[in-house]
């Protein structure tokens, strides 16, 4: 038990009721330092995430009536009574917009204890820049309502209650910047109370350094990341440099706090895409595992499941598979009996190779997708693989021999380019249990896809998804998605992609395998199921393919912003926004060009502050 009479009042502001693991973890890890937790529920709580808290808390405080986190504290203060309130050293406000402790709470709480403030937060925003709600005041620097405590003194005082008796109607997002976030540390401080913070923010050029100097703040054992560094545009955390990987990694070096927690939420409530993106989840592996096979066996039993089409490819299906470190079972379908005895003729006596499976399917539609989903439903439905690594004679017909050859490389060497990268691919899966998929990133060389990837499918994918009952969003026009099919995955992720009948008939007949066919639809629905089950998608690639794939990207990035009058992101995608929405004939609207570039620059100034 901590030395000070303590409570702790937890806001729990998520509207679809369910208790997110980070939450229980935080306050069992919060348990040893106060005497009473009270959990406030702005929302009704499911079943489970009832049972998830119950047991850790003092006092269950049902609002349900939705709020901001000031509504949640108020109710707690009232729940708990204000002369009991009065007696104790100090009440701690916290929410659930943070992770955490990256570091166990006894430094934070040490630390404070010894300090003589009569409130504190971890670290101030530094405000400076102009006040939204009034044009002629700087916004002043403030605690962060998120993570707060209030000592004896201010407890005491008329002034803290009277403070939340008379909380304002709080009717919109900016309601509670205004009357509350910006007003509470000027309200107690003008009342004559000390004001203090763990670390001192004040150094950096940052109106807010827990976003963005996140990564040293963790450096410096701050013990929280705020959940918006996931779910911010990746613009804004480009523009400002905002380092979240950093602070993920030092989190996992140095920290107690188990970072699988944070994909556990994000996979549920942000958009691939965008956290995928802010956390820098690429990895880039090199050719040497320091890690031996003897420890990589640890991740159980794996197959390569191949859908093997063209026969004369096998012999160059099996010197990727043999990249594999370990052994591995090998799984196959193909379209007619004759291919599938030369196939496991060729298997025979492999000495890499456990157990061989070929199948023929009923049907030649849907090709490596309906032969994935159907073929091996019932393998898949099991528990005995624990990885798999899925391949397919990869040809590509339907576009020019260069291209093709380009597109098979970049599926082949960042699937299976040499046994050391293979062995950091499984090193992957087992050091991190939340990584579902692991797959290369969008194919780009000589493919419009960057932006465009979507092509005619998004509409039918979003109808798959709400068959399967899906509940993650879909990303905005860049999917996140097996490029080629060819990957790796846990079996578990994909559930529900092997538990529904998939009949050969929903596919395409040959040889119309094209965009808006169920083929191409799986093709952009497996990470998003992957991701409903919790699981993250891996971007993973070689050393010589993220050579080749940034050398072109630089080049594309650096074309496409020539044109644009600046070279800053966030204004130059603006400014094509307002182009694409005035569906890109501004100048067809019977003005000049003159006229209507002088029209655009102003609709840019309006959205941007652009001076």
């Amino acid at each position: 038990m901590g030395a000070m009479k303590r409570i702790a009042i937890y806001n729990f502001s998520d509207s679809d009721g369910i208790v997110d693991a980070f939450i229980p973890n935080m306050l069992a890890k919060l348990r040893p330092f106060v005497d009473r937790i009270v959990f406030v529920a702005l929302y009704k709580l499911s079943d489970a995430g009832l049972a998830s808290v119950e047991k850790l808390v003092d006092d269950l405080v049902r609002c349900e009536h939705g709020g901001f986190v000031v509504n949640g504290y108020a109710a707690g203060l009232e729940a708990v009574g204000w002369e009991e309130i009065r007696r104790q050293d100090e009440v701690l406000f916290l929410d659930d917009s943070f992770f955490g402790p990256l570091y166990p709470f006894a430094e934070l709480f040490g630390e404070m204890d010894k300090r003589g403030s009569d409130f504190w937060g971890l670290v101030a925003r530094n405000g400076g820049n102009d006040n939204p709600f009034d044009p002629s005041q700087k916004v002043p620097p403030h605690l962060r309502l998120q993570f707060l405590g209030v000592r004896r003194k201010m407890l005491a005082s008329s002034t803290f209650e009277d403070f939340w008796r008379d909380l304002p109607a709080l009717r919109t997002y900016d309601d509670y910047i205004q009357f509350c976030e910006f007003r509470f540390t000027d309200h107690f401080t003008g009342a004559g109370f000390k004001s203090d913070t763990y670390l001192d923010g004040s150094g950096y050029d940052s109106h807010d350094p827990l976003i963005g100097y996140a990564s040293d703040l963790v450096a410096r054992r701050c013990p929280i990341l705020v959940r918006e560094l996931f779910t911010m545009p990746p613009s804004a955390l480009e523009a400002e440099a905002i380092d979240v990987r950093g602070a993920l990694r030092l989190a996992e070096k140095e920290g107690e706090f188990d970072t699988g927690l944070v994909w556990k939420t994000m996979t549920r409530i942000g958009q691939a895409r965008t956290y995928s993106t802010n956390a820098n989840l690429l990895r880039i592996f090199p050719d040497h595992c320091d890690r031996p096979a003897s420890e990589l066996a640890a991740i159980g039993k794996i197959a390569v499941c191949v859908h093997m089409y063209y026969v004369d490819m096998l012999d160059e299906i099996l010197d990727l598979a043999s990249n594999i470190p370990l052994p591995f079972d090998f799984l196959a379908t193909t379209d007619t009996e004759k291919k599938k005895n030369e196939i496991e003729a060729a298997l025979a006596g492999h000495p890499r190779i456990g157990k061989t499976v070929v199948r023929v399917m009923d049907e030649n539609r849907g090709r490596d997708m309906s032969a994935l989903f159907i073929c091996f439903r019932d393998i898949f439905l099991t528990d005995e693989y624990e990885i798999v690594c899925r391949l397919h004679t990869k040809k590509t017909p339907q576009v020019d021999a260069a291209r093709g050859q380009l597109f098979k490389l970049h599926m082949f060497e960042n699937v299976l380019n040499s046994p050391g990268y293979v062995g950091n691919v499984i090193d992957m899966f087992l050091r991190h249990p939340t990584v579902g998929v692991a797959t290369p990133p969008v194919v780009h060389i000589s493919f419009p896809t960057l932006g465009h990837s979507w092509f005619v499918n998004k509409p039918k994918v979003a109808k798959l998804a709400q068959d399967l009952g899906l509940k993650v969003q879909l990303d905005d026009h860049t999917p996140v998605a097996v490029y080629g099919t060819m990957f790796w995955f846990r079996p578990k992720a994909l559930r529900p992609l092997f538990a529904r009948k998939w009949k050969f008939s929903e596919f395409n007949a040959e040889p119309h395998h094209v965009d808006g066919g169920l083929a191409h639809v799986l093709e952009r629905t497996i990470c998003y199921v992957a991701q409903n089950e919790g699981y993250t998608t891996q971007p993973i690639m070689c050393v010589k393919q993220a050579e080749e794939n940034y050398n072109w990207l630089e080049f594309k990035y650096a074309q496409i912003m020539s044109y644009m009058p600046w070279g800053d992101l966030r204004v130059s995608s603006q400014m094509l926004s307002l182009w694409k929405q005035s569906g890109y004939l501004p100048v067809m609207r019977q003005m000049s060009l003159r006229e209507a570039c002088y029209q655009f620059f102003l609709a840019l100034k309006r959205e941007v502050g652009l001076s």
